[in-house]
């Protein structure tokens, strides 16, 4: 059955915007964050051109305590750094890789590149953890497939402060046991069908394994495991969720108080308030501000924003099979130009809701750009939109 999508009231969306209000630069306070980067750069080093794609879903913050192992860990995978911001990994980075140029350049002899990295939030629980999936991605030449792939499952403890891999999860007695007929292995392969395929936003994922899996992350509906031999065309793995019921037995006791929060909590105490942190771009050297003299505008009524991002929403598949439903703020900034640039999920719903929410307003036209002093500035913006399902029918409602 064709699943129908429907708008229930007009958009009330607060934008926070305040009359009266000196000009302030913005100060991020959320306690949670997850910010979206994507972005490409043509980068040369001598003789070797580099292709870099990048699409990133970073956690930047996930509650009162500092996220020091994730983006230790992140920085590391993706960068070869132990840097602790993305922003700081990511140019130390592009560094390596040479200097920026604007096109690739007409020469026999050179040496090419492409990388490919990419970071999506699989799956979260408030104030416990955060599974993420990770893929890199090395082509040299004219190759039409990857040199190199390398795809991670990765699980972060928000009470202990710790990254958790496949060996830390599942017990070694399983793990370990690369016979197939291995007696509890073969049981979670048969007691899940072979005729499904659901879409997680990012890639698919199958209802059966058929092989032992070497790489998994901890979901609210149980284990997600990488589908050994089954990738797509940019060398992301099918993946397969195992129901939590039939995991307990092979979860480690450490696990499964990362599923309920009952790890020893880090020793660092939480700050005794959030940090406030200057959200302006290293690259621009301007401001950005949460009040201005005059706030940003869509070009447009605000019933046209309504139908507008309504147009651009589907209802995840995964979440509309479990049942997920709610309000998801998105944090993004009008540029001086009036385009819609560095998009951040502030408060979550489920990482396909958000994903979705973020792509819609990404895509929205040019804005008229906040002034301040007559002088156009950047100015960060907040929406709401909230996710339904009821009766059988799927309902996009933008609210405050």
């Amino acid at each position: 059955m064709t699943m129908k999508i429907k708008i229930l009231m007009l958009m009330s969306v607060m934008l926070f915007i305040m009359t009266g209000v000196a000009a302030q630069p913005s100060m991020d306070k959320q306690r949670y964050r997850i910010d979206y980067v994507e972005e490409s750069h043509l980068l040369r080093k001598g003789n070797m051109v580099t292709v870099l794609t990048v699409k990133f879903e970073w956690p930047i913050r996930l509650s009162d305590y500092p996220t020091t192992a994730l983006q230790t860990t992140l920085s590391r995978l993706f960068f070869g750094k132990s840097d602790q911001h993305v922003e700081e990994g990511m140019a130390h980075f592009l560094k390596d890789l040479g200097k920026e140029i604007q096109q690739m350049p007409d020469e026999t002899g050179l040496e090419k590149r492409y990388i490919n990295l990419k970071l999506f939030a699989m799956g979260w629980e408030k104030d416990k953890y955060i599974s993420l999936l990770t893929s890199r991605t090395y082509r040299k030449g004219d190759n039409t497939t990857p040199d190199s792939i390398c795809n991670e499952l990765l699980t972060y403890d928000i009470v202990a402060d710790n990254v958790l891999r496949m060996e830390d999860i599942i017990k070694k007695y399983w793990r370990t046991t690369r016979d197939p007929r291995n007696s509890l292995a073969q049981s979670i392969m048969q007691n899940i069908s072979h005729d499904k395929t659901y879409n997680l936003g990012v890639m698919d994922y199958y209802d059966y394994m058929d092989a032992l899996p070497d790489e998994a992350c901890l979901m609210p509906e149980g284990v997600l495991f990488t589908v050994p031999g089954k990738k797509d065309t940019d060398g992301l793995f099918a993946l397969s969720l195992v129901p939590d019921k039939m995991m307990i037995p092979v979860l480690k006791p450490s696990a499964q108080k990362t599923l309920t929060g009952e790890n020893e909590r880090r020793k660092d105490p939480p700050p005794t308030s959030i940090p406030m942190i200057n959200d302006s771009i290293p690259k621009d050297s301007l401001y950005i501000y949460d009040y201005t003299s005059t706030m940003p505008e869509y070009n447009g009524k605000t019933r046209d924003m309504m139908a507008f991002l309504y147009r651009q929403i589907d209802y995840p598949q995964y979440e509309k099979m479990q049942g997920i439903q709610g309000k998801v703020v998105v944090s993004f900034v009008v540029e001086r130009d009036g385009s819609v640039t560095s998009p951040s999920v502030i408060s979550p719903v489920s990482p396909g809701i958000d994903r979705q929410a973020v792509k819609a307003i990404m895509a929205m036209p040019k804005w008229k750009p906040g002034i301040n002093n007559g002088v156009p500035v950047r100015v960060r913006m907040r929406i709401p939109i909230t996710f339904k399902l009821q009766e059988g029918e799927i309902t996009v409602e933008l609210s405050e």
